[in-house]
């Protein structure tokens, strides 16, 4: 946020130093800014932009405010590092009313000044780095790794406030700091998407592995039920064998995207989306491997199937290619697709010729009679 220089000495000073008001506010307050601190310590709610103020008063060449600055500041600190953590560095300028600090809690919070256009480019880099704190803290999980990250963006947005506060006024800010500074920047971000799409990863994975410890004994009690149901022409074994094999091929499949650094998450979606995503697709494998299995079984897909010895371990590898790779699922079902199209459509030109009995046409037309019969019936009248 930015803070106006004036707010600093905003301060209305009581006229009888006997009526000033006491660090935690008690008493009569004369002051629009002791009001304003003594609610905030009041309701535990104190603002990085109230801890700015407090630290710029006790700088103060009047003396009542600073005082009252001084008093007050000490509270201040404390009410705000007992909200957000306690600060490990901070940035206050010297020739601009600014300031940043990080907490222990990876919180960044930021003052800027207000400035000329002439300094908003490095104030747009600020707010990327702003913006870049709160992606941060949204997707990436407490620990070493954010903790780090949030360390590399602190760093850049003081070297963003740098560039501000060490241009003299009406002048334009260094172009080569302003690169170096948005280099850094773009570092820092590199850092924190290859962080959450790690974690995404890690998050997805432990969803399929959990989605395997569900699906397989929810797949054997399929198989169990399809045995006790006597559902002709299908195996229970080759059933089990099929939808296992696909749940398993899936998982290979997430395994082996993830060694190649091939897959790509949402960050954005959460924890729990994505493990909830990740238990979802070794049933989705079951369901692709099912499917190739009785597409195959039933003829549909015009492939040799050895005899009934190997015939599970056949069809377990068809499912598992099916579960493993979405490519080879949508080839098998394209198969089965055409096949039952060419079938429905040989069934269609059959039916006529089903019909075409030679008492159709009369028994003296003879078989000649046939062909123009299936022709139509108006080449059967007699010339």
């Amino acid at each position: 946020m930015s803070l106006n220089p004036d707010a600093l000495n905003d301060t209305e000073v009581p006229k009888e130093p006997e009526a000033q008001a006491t660090a935690t506010g008690a008493g009569a307050v004369h002051s629009t800014q002791s009001l304003d601190w003594d609610s905030a310590l009041a309701h535990g709610l104190v603002a990085f932009y109230q801890l700015v103020i407090a630290f710029y008063q006790t700088l103060s060449d009047d003396t009542t405010i600073r005082e009252i600055a001084e008093r007050y500041y000490p509270h201040l600190l404390e009410g705000y590092q007992r909200a957000y953590g306690g600060i490990k560095q901070q940035y206050y300028g010297e020739n601009v009313v600014c300031a940043a600090v990080l907490t222990d809690k990876d919180r960044i919070d930021i003052i800027t000044p207000a400035v000329d256009g002439k300094l908003a480019k490095a104030l747009g880099l600020v707010a990327d780095c702003d913006k870049l704190t709160i992606e941060i803290n949204s997707v990436l999980e407490p620990g070493e790794t954010r903790r780090t990250i949030m360390e590399t963006v602190y760093g850049v947005t003081v070297s963003a406030l740098g560039v501000i506060e060490y241009t003299p006024q009406g002048d334009e800010p260094n172009e080569e700091r302003l690169a170096l500074v948005q280099s850094q920047l773009t570092a820092a971000r590199g850092l924190y998407e290859k962080a959450a799409q790690r974690q995404a990863r890690v998050q997805y994975f432990t969803g399929v592995l959990l989605g395997l410890v569900i699906a397989v004994p929810v797949l054997a009690l399929a198989a169990v039920l399809v045995s006790l149901g006597h559902i002709g022409g299908l195996s229970p074994v080759d059933f089990l064998g099929a939808v296992v094999a696909g749940a398993l091929g899936a998982a290979v499949s997430v395994l082996t995207r993830l060694s190649s650094g091939s897959l790509v998450l949402d960050v954005e979606a959460g924890s729990d989306q994505l493990r909830n995503l990740g238990i979802v697709r070794p049933f989705l494998g079951a369901i692709a491997g099912l499917a190739v299995y009785c597409l195959t079984a039933g003829g549909l897909i015009p492939v040799k199937v050895p005899d009934s010895q190997l015939s599970p371990i056949y069809y377990a590898g068809l499912a598992f290619l099916a579960g493993f790779s979405e490519r080879f699922a949508q080839d098998m079902f394209s198969l089965g697709q055409r096949q039952a199209s060419a079938d429905a459509k040989g069934g269609a030109d059959a039916k006529p010729a089903a019909g075409d009995q030679p008492s159709q046409t009369g028994a003296a037309d003879g078989p000649a009679k046939v062909e123009p019969a299936v022709k139509g019936a108006a080449d059967n009248q007699p010339k």
